[in-house]
């Protein structure tokens, strides 16, 4: 069973939602990331805080996500080893 993400991708608008959508509905969804495939770009992700997170969470976030998520310790099982330095399990 997978576990769950700690990242999701924000809900996108379709084209057709610009046909009837107000200028303050399209900038307030712009804003939140939600047109970004209809202009061609990745959705932004949105972080559950407090989950840990897998190497896809990290892959799919931004810098600024992703140092967000190490200062609360969401990257804890993912790099740091039991004495708090990075490398997970890996032997010396």
């Amino acid at each position: 069973m997978t576990a769950p993400r700690a990242t999701r991708p924000v809900a996108q608008k379709a084209a057709e939602w610009l046909d009837t959508a107000s200028t303050e509905a399209i900038a307030a969804a712009f804003e939140r990331g939600e047109l970004a495939a209809v202009l061609g770009g990745t959705p932004p992700v949105e972080v559950t805080t407090g989950q840990q997170w897998s190497s896809a969470d990290v892959d799919a976030a931004t810098p600024v996500q992703i140092a967000a998520a190490r200062l609360r310790g969401d990257l804890a099982d993912l790099f740091d080893s039991e004495d708090g330095q990075p490398g997970g399990d890996e032997a010396a």
